[in-house]
């Protein structure tokens, strides 16, 4: 006979023990069981390499450079460039605004992107009003569905 107890907090703070049928048992663990695994969603999943790396090109070519922190980087992300060596969401920011004030008005291109487990590549190229030519190369380390390492170069012609 399977017999089993459920504890509930009373008014007074103190735990109330009911003892519950067979049935009343099972269909409580079977509830139980399917709460927590509601909670197991898709997201608890780590997304792929390239998952966060699409994510992240598209978002940028959206514009939206909130939701690309939030869904593509950890809060702890490193950026390594020659004019940095920062780490943080506000390091992302700081970068990001400096590209689009040095070529401003920019139109992009991606030349090529590769993939190698955590490890990903972007070459990309842009023109712009003030500079005829900015050729540059991204290198990204992703764990756990999340950048948590980019190195950013680029070299701006003028026209």
């Amino acid at each position: 006979m399977i017999a089993a107890l459920l504890g509930t907090a009373g008014w007074d703070g103190r735990f109330h023990f009911t003892r519950l049928t067979r049935n009343t048992a099972t269909k409580f663990l079977v509830g139980v069981v399917h709460a927590i695994s509601a909670t197991k969603t898709e997201s608890s999943v780590p997304r792929s390499t390239s998952e966060v790396f699409d994510s992240h090109l598209n978002l940028r070519i959206d514009g939206d450079l909130e939701r690309d922190l939030v869904e593509n980087y950890s809060e702890k992300v490193v950026l390594l460039t020659v004019n940095s060596n920062m780490s943080g969401h506000d390091a992302i920011r700081a970068s990001a605004a400096r590209l689009r004030e040095q070529p401003p008005g920019a139109k992009f291109e991606f030349v090529a992107k590769q993939v190698n487990g955590p490890h990903a590549l972007m070459i990309w190229r842009a023109t712009s009003q003030r500079f005829d030519d900015v050729k540059g190369a991204d290198s990204f380390v992703i764990k756990a569905g999340k950048i948590v390492s980019q190195s950013i170069h680029y070299r701006l012609v003028a026209g």
